[in-house]
């Protein structure tokens, strides 16, 4: 779907000179996980970049899309891009995304990240930036799955496409909500922990307090809740090993997806 109108095989934007916003809503039996709250984060980014948006048509197009694409097990992308400048060169595209999901073994024996040095120009929006994409792409390779985020006060923030959870002393610590994109996952993620009377710790994710937890997991609308098992610091020489069955973080997992 283009600006609206249901198109065969549309031409998709690849590297362009525009601001991109998007969302990833999970697909499942053509219709849309959390679309309302996807849709008001989206709307959020929006505005955040001076572009109102219709959020009703928008919502009723990644429903057609899902109906029309037989969305089974895949996520559904929201793309704008946008030209302040020439804003009658706006465009918008809804269509299904090929997706990764994390096979079944990963949430029990977790997965490798890194750290590196990059702070987001808005994190509060959700703005496509395609030199971070390439960065992550490049980990991938060697082995990394996820790349954390630390800012210019030496503290860890989110991930390039996640947010992040330490586990210590019987609490979960996440950075404070206006240094992250407010995952979608995230909020639910927080909202399972108090109401099974887990402590959340909104506090900055500094190197020492990172290196003394006991686990550490990142969330996403594709990911789920999943462990970090081994992550390496932004030197490039020291090396943080976690417990991926960490009692805490596998009953978090066990009733996130229980409830989902």
């Amino acid at each position: 779907m283009v600006d609206g109108v249901v198109v065969e095989r549309p031409t998709l934007p690849e590297r362009v000179e525009a601001v991109m916003v998007y969302e990833g809503v999970r697909g499942f039996a053509k219709r849309c996980l959390y679309l309302k709250d996807h849709c008001g984060r989206l709307k959020k980014s929006m505005e955040g970049e001076g572009a109102p948006v219709d959020i009703a048509k928008v919502e009723e197009g990644v429903k057609e899309i899902a109906e029309r694409c037989d969305v089974q097990n895949q996520n559904v992308k929201v793309l704008f891009t946008l030209h302040p400048e020439a804003p009658e060169t706006n465009a918008s595209y809804i269509y299904p995304l090929l997706s990764y999901y994390p096979p079944q073994e990963y949430y029990s024996q977790g997965v490798d990240a890194r750290i590196i040095e990059h702070v987001r120009r808005n994190p509060n929006s959700k703005i496509l930036n395609m030199g971070l994409k390439e960065q992550l792409d490049e980990a991938q390779k060697a082995g990394f799955y996820e790349m954390l985020l630390l800012n210019t006060d030496g503290c860890v923030t989110e991930g390039s496409r996640s947010n992040v959870f330490l586990v210590k002393d019987g609490a979960v610590y996440t950075a404070p909500s206006e240094q992250v994109l407010e995952g979608i996952t995230r909020t639910r993620v927080i909202a399972l922990c108090k109401s099974t009377g887990v402590e959340v710790v909104y506090t900055p994710l500094t190197i020492p307090l990172i290196t003394s937890a006991e686990a550490m997991f990142i969330t996403s609308t594709s990911n789920g809740i999943l462990p970090i098992k081994k992550l390496v610091m932004h030197d490039g020489e020291q090396t943080k090993f976690y417990d991926p069955s960490d009692k805490l973080l596998q009953g978090l997992i066990k009733q996130f997806f229980t409830e989902s």
